[in-house]
């Protein structure tokens, strides 16, 4: 895969791609072909890709990310600014997803108390949305404009046409709408003394939260995300143009 990225040329791009979830218990001798084999065809047979907003590696050329903020590697929000960044400088994301097989055993996250490993109300995951820039946050391997195909060849994905009329669709059939339904909501609730938060941050101690500590308002959520559409387009100019150019800034 990095071969087949590196012919394009590009100086720089990055690949990314969901895991693989599968139930495994015990280990496995890596030195052991047949058992290696037998493995990865079970995986691929038993095995669960993850949801498109589960990005679990990353490649890249080094020296392409620059004041990164501090985060929290593992929690969430930190592989939404590694593509989002990527996607909006208008440089190549390539999603690897349908060709390279990643694997993860599933377990419990006894070591932070909960079942599962992003839990919203921990501690890292809270800072490193505050770190976060929310018109990149949302940003999934299914807005790579790039993938892999088998054969190892990295095609567009979509044409400039296409995602720009798929970023006007989510525009106006998802966000105005959810804008208007929380821009209604939320003057109700704020009569009552109440307020909406966003729909991915489910607090457990609402009264506790701050903008700081990761509260953001619906009315404000539903903008970020308009806004974030509109630099996805905006980039698309950039890349056209990183493209020309060879791949060199």
């Amino acid at each position: 895969a990095i071969d087949a990225v590196l012919l394009k040329g590009w100086e720089k791009w990055l690949l990314v791609g969901r895991r693989t979830n599968v139930d495994f218990t015990g280990t496995l001798d890596f030195a052991d072909a047949s058992a290696v084999n037998e493995f990865r065809e079970r995986a691929g047979r038993a095995g669960v890709l993850d949801l498109p907003n589960g990005k679990d590696y990353f490649v890249f050329p080094r020296g392409m990310y620059v004041d990164v903020p501090p985060f929290g590697i593992g929690r969430m929000a930190f592989d939404d600014w590694m593509v989002g960044t990527a996607i909006m400088s208008g440089f190549p994301v390539v999603d690897c997803s349908d060709v390279l097989l990643a694997v993860h055993p599933n377990h419990d996250y006894p070591h932070i108390g909960k079942k599962r490993g992003n839990a919203d109300d921990i501690p890292d995951a809270i800072r490193n949305r505050s770190l976060l820039d929310p018109r990149v946050s949302y940003n999934n391997t299914t807005d790579a404009t790039w993938e892999l195909k088998n054969g190892f060849k990295i095609e567009h994905r979509f044409t400039p046409a296409r995602t720009i009329a798929r970023s006007i669709r989510k525009i106006f059939s998802v966000y105005m709408k959810w804008l208007v339904v929380y821009c209604f909501a939320e003057a109700v609730f704020r009569l009552s003394g109440r307020r909406i938060v966003t729909p991915t941050i489910v607090p457990y101690r609402t009264s506790e939260l701050s903008e700081k500590d990761g509260y953001i308002p619906a009315i404000r959520w539903n903008l970020n995300y308009l806004s974030g559409e509109w630099l996805r387009m905006r980039a698309l100019l950039k890349e056209r143009k990183f493209i020309g150019n060879g791949g060199a800034r």
